[in-house]
C-alpha cells in the first residue's frame, strides 16, 4: 500500500470505535484505507487495549533482536524499561530520553504508551481477581 498522509482525527475516532466493537486491525485497515501498522500505532497512541484479559508476553531481561516487518527490531529490556520510567519521572522529554537510551523518538513514545497499557491491564486483572 502506498504511503498516505497521517490519519485524520475523524479517521482515528472511527478506527477506535471499530476496534472497540471487536474488529481486527487488519479489517479496520482495509475499511479505513491504510496499512495495519497505521491502525496499530493510532490505537497505541490512543491507549486502546481491548484485550484486557490476555496475558502480555514477558519483557526480556537480556537484549533481544528480532525481525518485524522486514526490519531488525531491538526489544526493550527490563532494565531499559526501568531507566525509561525513571527518566520520564524526572520530567525529561521524549526526545531527551531517546538520546539517553540511543533509541528513536517513536520507539520511546511507543514504549511509554505500551508500559501505560501494561499497567492498566495489570490493574484490570487485579480488580477482576478480587
Amino acid at each position: 500500500m502506498a504511503r498516505r498522509a497521517d490519519l485524520s482525527e475523524e479517521e482515528v475516532e472511527r478506527l477506535v470505535a471499530l476496534r472497540e466493537r471487536g474488529l481486527s486491525e487488519a479489517v479496520i485497515a482495509r475499511m479505513v484505507g491504510c496499512c495495519q501498522g497505521s491502525v496499530s500505532w493510532a490505537l497505541l497512541r490512543e491507549g486502546i487495549d481491548v484485550h484486557l484479559d490476555r496475558r502480555l508476553p514477558p519483557v526480556p531481561a537480556e537484549p533481544v533482536v528480532q525481525h518485524r516487518c522486514g526490519h531488525l527490531v531491538r526489544r526493550f529490556t527490563q532494565a531499559e524499561d526501568a531507566q525509561l520510567l525513571a527518566l520520564e519521572a524526572q520530567g525529561l522529554t521524549v526526545h531527551a530520553i531517546s538520546r539517553r537510551l540511543g533509541r528513536r523518538n517513536n520507539s520511546v513514545l511507543g514504549r511509554l504508551r505500551t508500559l501505560a497499557r501494561r499497567e492498566a491491564r495489570a490493574e484490570h486483572q487485579a480488580m477482576a481477581a478480587e
